[in-house]
């Protein structure tokens, strides 16, 4: 598989989630609670242990200075296999489509504006 995602400068890295800061509960009523929200920050997103999210998020770089996003690297079976056969993962060797199909939720879910976006399935085929 072969990634190639950078996005613009200036994305979205965190955003607040639906959980009260001071108990994580969802639209708390705690008399204690002071009304903030925790913070989900985007290098969150692929630390599911899934093995569609490890191969995903492997190459998942952010600059901090810039907010830029990239995703940008090339696996052979090998390293792929090596990758899903963890301690930490749970799942087979994902599809390639599985994979791009987080890459397209994280998009989604965090608005990011791609300027490159390209992926290849182990064949050197495009799926987008």
């Amino acid at each position: 598989m072969k990634f190639n995602f950078k996005s613009q400068p200036d994305q979205m890295i965190e955003k607040p989630t639906e959980n009260c800061a001071d108990h994580s509960l969802y639209n708390c009523t705690e008399p204690d609670c002071s009304g903030e929200m925790e913070v989900t920050d985007i290098s969150d997103f692929f630390n599911t242990g899934y093995t569609d999210d490890l191969v995903a998020g492997h190459f998942f770089e952010i600059n901090y200075d810039t907010n830029e996003l990239t995703i940008q690297g090339q696996l052979s079976e090998e390293e792929l296999e090596d990758i899903c056969s963890s301690g930490f993962a749970t799942g087979g060797v994902p599809s390639a489509d599985d994979v791009y199909r987080r890459i397209e939720i994280l998009t989604d879910e965090w608005s990011i504006d791609w300027i490159e976006e390209e992926f290849f399935d182990e064949e050197g085929e495009p799926l987008n």
